[in-house]
C-alpha cells in the first residue's frame, strides 16, 4: 500500500447505505484510502468530511443514491437500517418474525443523486471497492455507473434480498445473472435471514419478543432472507489492468484471505513488471496457505480421536 503507484492514486471506496459504522473490511487499508459513505436516513448518519477518522480522507454524505437524478419517495422504517426508496412488502413480510423492523413510520420526498454525479462533484473518475446495501436497489445503482468506471472496479459487494421484502426489489438471482455476464467472479457469500412464522402466530405465542426480535433469533431456526455477496474483478483482459491496479488487487485479495487469487495476480504481474514486490506477494501468499496444512491435519487427527473415544 506504500508503493508510489498507490500513493499517487489512492484507493477509492464507496459505501452506499452507510448507516452505523463504515465497512469493517476496509480498516486495514483505510489510512491509505478515500472513503465516500452515503445514506439518506439522517437518524443514523451525520454529514462530515474528515482526515481524522482512520482514512486518508472520509466523506459521509446524507443523500439518497439512485440510478438517476430525480425527486423520489423514501420510506423511514422503525429500524433505520431497513429504510429505503422501495416500499416494504407487507404481504410477504407478514410471514416472517422480523416484519416489525420494516414498519413505515414516515414517507418523505427526497432529491436523489447518482454515483456518477457524486464522483464528478469530487473530481474522482474511478472506484476500487464498491459496497451497497440500498434496500432493494443495488443492481440498478451499479448498472447506472459509467461502464469505464464499473468495469474496472476491483471488488463489488451487494446485499440483495431473496424473499421480496420490498416491492420491486433487485433480488439475488438478478445480480448473479448480471455479474456472470461481466468480468467478475463471486468470492464470498454470507446468507442472512429471519424466522418463518406468521405475524398473527408470532404475536399470540411470543408477544414479549416483538421488541426483542434479535433475542427471538436464538429460539427458532432462521431461513434465508438476504445475502451479503462479494465479487472480484477477474482482470482477464490485460488492457484493463495496470501496475497500480495489480498491487491494490493483491492487497485486497490478501485482506479478504483470497490467497489463491493473490497468487494468480502476482504471477500475472510478474509477466508484465520487473518488481520484487510481486515476488514478495507471491511468497507471502504461498506461506499463508502452507500454514493451514498444520491446522487441517490437526483437525483431522482431533476428529479421529473424538470418534475413537466415542
Amino acid at each position: 500500500m506504500q508503493q508510489k503507484e498507490i500513493l499517487e492514486k489512492p484507493p477509492v471506496f464507496i459505501d452506499i447505505g452507510a448507516s452505523g459504522e463504515i465497512h469493517n473490511s476496509w480498516k486495514k487499508l483505510a489510512k491509505y484510502s478515500i472513503c465516500i459513505g452515503l445514506d439518506a436516513d439522517i437518524r443514523e448518519t451525520e454529514f462530515f468530511e474528515s482526515e481524522n477518522k482512520g482514512y486518508k480522507k472520509l466523506y459521509i454524505v446524507n443523500k439518497i443514491v439512485s440510478e438517476k437524478t430525480e425527486k423520489t419517495d423514501f420510506y423511514l422504517t422503525s429500524y433505520p437500517f431497513c429504510s429505503g426508496r422501495l416500499k416494504p412488502n407487507e404481504k410477504e413480510l407478514s410471514k416472517w418474525a422480523f416484519a416489525k423492523l420494516f414498519e413505515v413510520e414516515e414517507k418523505i420526498s427526497l432529491q436523489s443523486t447518482t454515483i456518477n454525479d457524486i464522483l464528478k462533484e469530487m473530481n474522482i473518475n474511478y472506484i476500487d471497492w464498491f459496497k451497497t446495501d440500498s434496500q432493494g436497489t443495488d443492481l440498478r445503482i451499479f448498472e447506472s455507473i459509467n461502464s469505464e468506471i464499473s468495469d474496472n472496479i476491483i471488488v463489488a459487494e451487494f446485499e440483495p434480498g431473496i424473499i421480496n421484502a420490498y416491492k420491486g426489489e433487485d433480488l439475488l438471482y438478478s445480480i448473479m445473472k448480471y455479474m456472470n455476464n461481466k468480468n467478475f467472479w463471486m468470492s464470498d457469500m454470507l446468507v442472512r435471514g429471519s424466522q418463518r412464522i406468521e405475524q398473527g402466530n408470532f404475536k399470540k405465542e411470543f408477544n414479549k419478543f416483538q421488541n426483542k426480535i434479535f433475542r427471538f433469533a436464538n429460539l427458532l431456526k432462521s431461513s434465508p432472507g438476504w445475502v451479503e455477496v462479494s465479487y472480484f474483478n477477474t482482470y482477464e483482459s490485460d488492457n484493463l489492468i495496470n501496475k497500480r491496479d495489480l498491487l491494490l488487487s493483491c492487497a485486497i485479495a490478501i485482506t479478504k484471505k483470497q490467497y489463491g487469487f493473490a497468487i494468480d495476480l502476482a504471477k500475472k504481474a510478474q509477466l508484465k513488471y520487473d518488481d520484487i514486490i510481486f515476488k514478495e506477494i507471491l511468497n507471502f501468499s504461498i506461506k499463508k496457505i502452507h500454514k493451514n496444512i498444520f491446522y487441517v491435519y490437526s483437525k483431522k487427527i482431533l476428529q479421529k480421536l473424538l470418534t475413537y473415544f466415542e
